[in-house]
This record gives C-alpha cells, structure tokens and sequence, in this order.
C-alpha cells in the first residue's frame, strides 16, 4: 500500500515506458496531445471530456494520479483537489441557489440579508453579493491568513478592517471569497451541508465534496510534495511587514507550523493552506470532485443562465459574472458566451451557452512539485483540439 511518503524529490519520479491512456469516443489529436504533456512533463495525468446534448461526447484518462514509489494510472473516476473551481461550482452556485429561491437578492448589500457583514469598516460594508462574486470587493489576490490569525473568528475580523484595494478594475482574490465564506459561517449557512444535499443523491460514480475520505486516497489524485510552492510564497509574505503590522495594529513575528508542510506528498487534503487551517471547507478552496461531478455542476449553470440574464446589465462589463471569467482560460470577455474558470492544481470547467457545451479538464500539474509552465496555453491548445469555437489554437 502506497504511504503517502516518496523517495527525495531529486530522484526520478516519473515511471519509464509507455504513458497508459484510455478513453471512449476521443479523437486522435486530443489523445495525442494529452499523452505527449505527459511524455514532456507537463503534467503527470489527465481526465478529460466534451459534455454535449444531455451526454458524454467523448471521454479520456491518460497518464498516472500519483507518480511513486508506486505509481497509479488515471481513471475516469479519478477525484481531484479542484482548488479554485471552489468559487463557481460551490460558493457561486450557493449563492445564486438562495437568490433564485428568494431568500436574498444578489444585486443588494450583502449586510441587507446576512447583518453580519455590517462589521466591515466601510467601503467594503456595503458590497453587494455581485461584488464580492466578481471579484470587486476591494481585496488583493492572496494572503497567508494563517500565519496572521489564530482561529475564525480573528480572521473575519481581520477581513473585515483589511485595507481596501485601489485599483479600480476587479482583483481576483481568494481573500474576498474567504470573507464571504466566512461570514456565511457565522450567519450559520453550511456550505458543505448544502452541497452534501445538492449531490446526496448522485450516482456513486460522480464526486463533488469537501473532505473526501483520506482512506480512499487511491482514487484521488496526488499534489505537491510538502507545499513547497506555499511554503515560499509564505516566506516572501513576510520579507516586508512594515505595512501590514501598520494596520493589524500589533507586532507581528514570522511563525511556520510544521503541520503546514508536512514531509510527503499532499494527497487527499487540500492543498491551499488557508482552506486547509479552515478544516478543508472555505469558499476559495477545498472541494474535491471527478470529472463527472464537475461536469454535473456546470449543468446547474447552463439551467441557471437565462434566469440571471436579466441581473447583468448593471455590471456587464467587467470580466466576471457570478464567480466565473467570461471567456476562454487566459482570454477574458472571448466570446461572451463562454464562460470559464480553472486551478492552482490544474483544473479547469469551461461552459459554452451557446452551444450546449461543457469541457472538462482536470489533471496534476503540481505534482509532485510546481514547474514553471503557461498551464493557460496548455488548455486553450487542448480547447482548440477539442473543436472549441473562437479559441486561440496557442
């Protein structure tokens, strides 16, 4: 049984011979061209597929979700970390569930429907829930939320006072997602429970959760060994903590858990390190899903969009709607009818309204540790392939 725990990362991981690639239905040129990432390291595996017309068009699983000492081979039913793919298929689609029940209007305050976001200092007090899902809250892309507060409660308030962003275009933060997920917790609305709910009734071979079962870790797809990535993002962070104790308004001394960066590959757990110290379940990460079940949830959307139409015109213009880009991976606003989102670990869903579509690429790019690679090019090529419309072939 694999242990979770491989040999230095300066051996060779990556198991010789030939890549195993299976699928139904999958062009030629697609399957060529996920087994070569494969070959030049790309990414480890892929799970792959083209949903059209009520169904799977077509269907591919190459390469291994964990490379060693004991290497696993790709399923169709392979469970990723789908890092960022929090935000549209849980937070997002939480949100526009409870507005198209009436329980709250997306296009008001925040604060009108849940007080507790009444303790924001100004500016941000008085967000809209459109706001906040398109990235305009006023936050910057990240923060080691971890490292600068003790438990939940410290870090909503810390939230709360955070300093607001000039720029005057949209930022796209997990911070903002955080806060929102945050307050939903403390106005006692259960992300998780929710979607245990929405999905409780799937078939046995979709998956879309928070905390999958770690004994079951086979079927998931490995990630970075020992948050490396993380790690050193976090020590940048604190390189210049002038401004930041500033505002928090008391001393501020670097501190590094070992828990954080445990000595083996992440697999199974989430790889963020915010949802992580969070218990796994945070609005900007921490669902787990297959290609089934993210397949699944992009269908909510495509039911969802002639409803949400009408809400747009006051907010048309920039490049998110409702937690997710407009427009292919890399390319906002083209076309206008796409709509796409990817993740940190190498996922992606991307939905053509238009043409009733829903690509879904899901591999392992971080493992077992984070290569410099233009992942948008990679999907947008992989698009092309796929005979997706008005996308740059890269």
């Amino acid at each position: 049984m694999h242990s979770g725990v491989a040999r230095p990362l300066g051996d060779d991981l990556w198991p010789s011979g030939p890549v195993p690639a299976d699928g139904i239905g999958v062009p030629r040129r697609v399957m060529t061209f996920l087994q070569q990432c494969v070959e030049d390291r790309t990414f480890p595996g892929a799970v792959a597929g083209l949903w059209e017309d009520g169904r799977w068009r077509w269907r591919a699983w190459v390469g291994w979700a964990c490379l060693g000492p004991d290497p696993i081979p790709m399923m169709w039913t392979t469970a990723f970390d789908l890092a960022s793919l929090t935000k549209p298929l849980g937070v997002a689609a939480r949100a526009v569930w409870g507005h198209l029940r009436g329980v709250w209007d997306l296009t008001q305050p925040l604060a009108e429907a849940l007080p507790v976001f009444a303790e924001a200092v100004p500016p941000r007090r008085n967000l809209r829930w459109v706001d906040v899902l398109n990235h305009q809250a006023g936050f910057p892309a990240w923060a080691p939320l971890y490292a600068l507060s003790r438990n939940c409660r410290a870090r909503w308030r810390l939230l709360c006072r955070w300093p607001w962003t000039s720029s005057a275009e949209p930022v796209y933060s997990c911070l903002g997602y955080q806060w929102l997920g945050l307050g939903w917790a403390q106005a006692g609305i259960d992300l998780a429970g929710w979607l245990w709910q929405r999905t409780r009734r799937w078939s046995p071979g979709s998956m879309l959760q928070f905390r999958p079962d770690r004994r079951k870790r086979r079927r998931i797809a490995a990630t970075e060994w020992k948050r490396r990535h993380e790690r050193q993002m976090l020590r940048d962070f604190w390189k210049d903590m002038t401004a930041i104790q500033a505002w928090v308004g008391r001393p501020l001394q670097f501190r590094e858990d070992p828990r954080w960066f445990p000595d083996r590959f992440l697999w199974g757990e989430v790889h963020d390190l915010n949802a992580w110290t969070l218990g796994s379940v945070a609005a900007n990460a921490g669902l787990f899903g297959n290609a089934e079940g993210v397949a699944r949830a992009a269908r909510w959307w495509l039911a969802w969009r002639r409803a949400l139409r009408p809400l747009e015109s006051d907010f048309s213009s920039g490049p998110w709607r409702w937690g997710w880009q407009v427009g292919w991976p890399g390319s906002p606003g083209q076309p206008a009818s796409v709509w796409s989102h990817t993740g940190f670990t190498g996922t992606m869903v991307a939905i053509d309204e238009h043409r009733l579509r829903i690509y879904v690429l899901l591999t392992n790019r971080v493992h077992p540790e984070v290569r410099p690679i233009a992942m948008n090019d990679v999907r947008r090529r992989w698009l092309y392939l796929c005979g997706a419309s008005n996308v740059a072939s890269g």
